[in-house]
């Protein structure tokens, strides 16, 4: 039991440190960043060059790390009992330092301020939008707005550089008030290594400049640490037609609020939780199998795919009243609670306004509507295997032509 002790204490040190160590990079990258749409490639850009590219590789691997470590040293700290007793304090940093983990790279994804990033913005903030009753009211607070653009940006940074470090030091100094460690302590910047070794060999990614067609784009792939939410997005799309939100957010929510009580279990059993932590970790595992396994490059550009119009072969004359019933059933299917009015101003979906120059076949849209997976792996849109093919005609039909 001692030396278990002993290898988490080590641990949660090692973690504290290379957290401080990753605040400095930060600080140091902030100064040459600039928090603007057209600034902020450019100075990332510019990060990219000597003598910053070991800093932003440095930075960049040790957040991924930084993930892995502390969802690690929370799930051990966890198994371990720490949420009893005299551990409590550095059981509750260990929570705390792993949702800011996850926090810090949310955040940071987006602020190079490339395709991938700001792509991924507008789906994490639609995913906030799909949350029954509060949805509306979080997605603009993440948004900063009515839709993902330069104040998304100028909050995200608000929010990376400013809030969250605040917040950190005040888990590292709960951390640290709780911190017993005996033995050597060349092991606590093993994390660090780690990450300033990956620096020097792998270049951080960074891809193409964002434009304001990405800001409603739904294209990039999930970054690699999301995979899970993903999968659990996909789940709740399964059970119930637009309930995303509900593996997306109901379900992390739960996980949370399930940890924060361990330690008001004070005489609970430690196979509490065990049971807690072992269901999460199931969960989670079991939603990244299922999700594809898909995920952006860790490398390279990670730029979406472009999307292009595509001039149709013969023209076609619009069946307006075939149109007309699209029009209905794409209201009736609540198709405009996630694409806005006639899907021209998406929400918790992307705007469908250019659909009709992407896509003028209606066998796409049919295809597309009827089972979305079908057509592009690791979409998160539900499938509607229940209309028959006169109403996926009908939707086809109103929805690829201009509106």
């Amino acid at each position: 039991m001692d030396r278990q002790k002993s290898f988490l204490s080590l641990s949660a040190l090692a973690l504290y440190v290379h957290f401080a160590l990753q605040l400095v990079a930060g600080g140091l990258l902030a100064t040459v960043y600039r928090a603007d749409p057209e600034g902020a490639h450019a100075s990332v850009r510019e990060l990219h060059r000597w003598p910053w590219t070991f800093v932003q590789a440095f930075h960049y691997w040790g957040s991924a790390i930084m993930i892995v470590h502390s969802m690690l040293h929370l799930a051990a700290v966890t198994w371990a009992g720490w949420w009893r007793g005299p551990q409590v304090r550095a059981y509750l940093a260990a929570l705390a330092l792993a949702g800011l983990s996850v926090a810090f790279q949310l955040t940071g994804n987006a602020l190079p301020w490339d395709r991938h990033g700001v792509q991924t913005a507008a789906v994490e903030v639609s995913i906030a939008a799909r949350v029954p009753k509060v949805g509306s009211a979080v997605s603009h607070l993440m948004a900063g707005g009515d839709e993902v653009g330069a104040a998304t940006l100028d909050l995200w940074w608000k929010a990376h550089a400013f809030a969250l470090p605040v917040v950190l030091l005040l888990a590292l100094g709960l951390g640290l008030s709780a911190a017993r460690a005996k033995g050597p302590r060349w092991p606590l910047l093993a994390p660090a290594l780690v990450a300033l070794l990956l620096g020097i060999v792998v270049a951080a990614p960074f891809g193409s400049a964002a434009t304001p067609d990405d800001y409603g784009r739904f294209d990039a792939k999930p970054s690699w640490y999301t995979v899970p939410m993903h999968g659990l997005l996909v789940w709740g799309d399964r059970l119930v037609p637009g309930g995303g939100w509900i593996g997306a957010a109901l379900l992390p929510g739960l996980f949370v609020a399930g940890l924060l009580a361990l330690p008001l279990l004070k005489k609970a059993k430690p196979g509490v939780g065990r049971g807690v932590i072992g269901g999460i970790v199931a969960i989670l595992a079991a939603a990244t199998l299922t999700s594809g396994g898909q995920f952006a490059s860790l490398v390279g550009t990670r730029d979406p795919r472009v999307r292009t119009a595509v001039q149709p072969t013969k023209v076609e004359s619009k069946d307006v009243l075939l149109a007309t019933k699209g029009r209905a059933l794409f209201k009736a299917q609540n198709c405009n609670g996630c694409h806005g009015e006639d899907g021209l101003k998406g929400g918790g979906g992307p705007s469908l306004a250019n659909l009709w120059k992407e896509h003028p076949d209606a066998e796409y849209t049919m295809a597309y509507v009827k089972n979305p997976q079908s057509v592009e792996k690791g979409s998160t849109m539900p499938a509607f295997g229940n209309l028959k093919e006169p109403e996926l005609r009908a939707l086809a039909e109103f929805l690829r032509f201009p509106r």
